[in-house]
């Protein structure tokens, strides 16, 4: 009997061999997340980021689970987030008070 563990896992296989076609999705989800912020995140946000985006880049790296792909979806994820954010940062100008 095929359990809900081994079905997962057997998907995964599965995405696997098609993870490329998945990054994009996962990069423009980052940029999506951070253009949805209605104000600019506390630099402590972007330090734990880049904490996450690091063990998540070094999970897929090393490769010691199946949930190796997800942790390179998550890397590129937080990828997206923090190019956005430093283009943000690039092109800041002071704004009009009124």
């Amino acid at each position: 009997m095929l359990t809900l563990k081994n079905f997962l896992r057997c998907e995964l296989e599965k995405q696997r061999v098609v993870l490329f076609y998945w990054l994009p999705v996962a990069l423009a989800s980052g940029i999506g997340c951070y253009l949805s912020l209605r104000q600019e995140p506390a630099p402590n946000l972007f330090v734990a980021m880049a904490l996450l985006g690091g063990v998540f880049y070094l999970g897929y790296h090393f490769q010691t689970c199946s949930l190796a792909p997800f942790f390179l979806l998550l890397a590129v994820f937080y990828l997206g987030f923090f190019a956005v954010a430093g283009k943000a940062y690039y092109v800041a100008s002071p704004t009009l008070t009124y």
